[in-house]
């Protein structure tokens, strides 16, 4: 919540949450913020949802716009990178097209660490396909699952 205030120039309002969860949120913000460093990010969408009518599924990506001048689709994950996170940014790719927007260069996952415990990470993909041509096949697998009593 703390990085996409900050993206979006807002102020975030923490008064419902725990002290526990302020801290967690502030030790993210602060490992963001260090990767933040020496990056010109130009957000062109912010946690903005998206439709599929093709393929009927929706999404909302967390970032997309320029991060030094390369077109990126952002995603921010707590507690590690998983391979499904690729699955998924995959599919809010081919959102962004059949939505108007152009294909970005790469997608990069940040593993934001909550606590002091768990370790930053950044993973880039630059190829979607195999991504993408997974998510098809889960989704069919999803709709088929439906049908079974």
């Amino acid at each position: 919540m703390m990085i996409m205030a900050e993206l979006k120039g807002e102020k975030v309002d923490i008064s419902d949450y725990s002290k526990n969860q302020i801290d967690q949120a502030e030790n993210s913000f602060l490992s963001w913020l260090e990767w933040h460093k020496g990056k010109e990010l130009k957000p062109i969408l912010i946690e903005s949802p998206l439709v599929s009518e093709t393929y009927n599924y929706g999404g909302t990506p967390d970032f997309y716009g320029d991060i030094n001048n390369e077109l990126v689709l952002g995603d921010y994950k707590t507690g590690g990178v998983w391979k499904e996170a690729y699955i998924q940014t995959c599919a809010y790719v081919h959102l962004l097209l059949e939505n108007g927007h152009q294909c970005p260069v790469k997608i990069i996952i940040l593993g934001i660490p909550r606590t002091a415990d768990e370790k930053f990470q950044e993973v880039i993909y630059t190829s979607f396909e195999t991504g993408w041509e997974l998510f098809k096949h889960l989704k069919i697998t999803y709709e088929l699952l439906k049908q079974i009593k």
